[in-house]
């Protein structure tokens, strides 16, 4: 292994450790710097908040890189670029998604802007100003710049007529701005995407399915789902693997639009595109998270698995990605082959 300074890889977080969002981002910092040190690395923990010295601090020890999981701070998303405009500013390598892409990406409606100007498929949208939209139209109702579907529930699917109306209740109640897009009834996706001495590669396609949901009950994927671990929404939202096989012509789409996703915001490291897939088969992107969860049963662990991807290959992997070429540790032969294998579309090196 040829390493540069040191071996020393700190995993940084700005977690409160008060939500079950929040405290997913310290589990997955405590099972990531564990896994480091299996590595080989050093690795400790490192909170940030609103004063960046800790950053600082790091910077002096000069780290090989810093695994970046500062998804937000003060339990602010919107504050998530502090820490990469840090790093960049002390000339730290870190892991992830550059602070540009992060800030392309964090307004969900600023993403819809950058998807449209690239002619991906995103559903129109309703802000807090105007209503483009039929009022007999289905929106779902979202926090712009959240990306745990904090303030979504089942109340958040209404008709365009009266999105202006629940728009400012979840302000109220939540704070931030939130908006409307329309609701894509069908099918929903997600493409979790990793960084290899090749490029960018789509990982096998999960699909989230939504089991005896009663009539009436929207089938999305809200707070409940993703974190209250008793809540029926959470325990009838399984993932399903097999969409390559069953419906390869759907997963080519998929991956292909994932990876225009790449290179519209200028990804890097690892990412996941969240899509909805209608009744006539179109799919549509409706969030790209430059962060998304990686503990070791979250989705994006279990989508590497399918792929052949131990956690710890994973992990060596993000961090190889953001890494001088010479400091890299170079993956075997078997496990590039592996992961192309699983990937029906990939970008090749130097596309964007």
């Amino acid at each position: 292994m040829t390493l540069s300074r040191s071996s020393y890889i700190p995993v940084v977080h700005g977690a409160m450790d008060d939500r079950p969002d929040e405290a997913d981002t310290v589990e997955a910092a405590l099972a990531i710097s564990e896994t480091l040190r299996g590595l080989g690395y050093q690795s400790d923990l490192v909170h940030v908040g609103l004063n960046m010295t800790p950053i600082e601090d790091i910077g002096r020890r000069q780290p090989l890189a810093v695994f970046n999981l500062v998804e937000a701070i003060n339990a602010d998303f919107r504050l998530q670029p502090m820490a990469p405009a840090i790093y960049e500013r002390l000339r730290i390598p870190y892991t992830g998604c550059s602070f540009d892409a992060i800030v392309s990406a964090m307004s969900k409606t600023r993403s819809k802007h950058v998807m449209k100007a690239a002619a991906i498929a995103t559903p129109a949208w309703i802000d807090g100003i105007r209503n483009p939209l039929p009022a007999d139209t289905m929106v779902l109702v979202k926090s712009d710049s959240e990306h745990a579907s904090i303030g979504i529930d089942s109340s958040s699917v209404v008709m365009a007529g009266e999105a202006q109306r629940v728009i400012r209740e979840r302000e109220k109640s939540f704070g931030g701005r939130f908006f409307a897009e329309v609701f894509i009834e069908g099918r929903e996706f997600n493409v979790a995407m990793v960084e290899g001495p090749g490029g960018p590669l789509a990982l096998p396609i999960p699909e989230i399915q939504f089991i005896d949901y009663p009539e009436g009950k929207p089938r999305i994927v809200d707070y409940d789902a993703k974190w209250m671990v008793e809540s029926f929404a959470y325990n009838n939202t399984p993932r399903a693997f097999g969409i390559e096989k069953e419906d390869p012509k759907l997963a080519r789409k998929l991956k292909k639009m994932a990876l225009d996703v790449w290179r519209a915001f200028g990804l890097s490291g690892y990412a996941r595109v969240d899509f909805r897939v209608d009744a006539f088969g179109k799919p549509w992107a409706i969030d790209v998270n430059t962060n998304p969860c990686i503990t070791p049963d979250a989705g994006f662990a279990t989508t590497a698995s399918e792929a052949g991807i131990s956690y710890p290959q994973l992990i060596e992997r993000i961090v190889n990605a953001a890494l001088p070429v010479a400091d890299a540790v170079e993956d075997s032969d078997r496990l590039s082959a592996e992961i192309t294998e699983t990937s029906e579309v990939s970008a090749p090196a130097g596309a964007w």
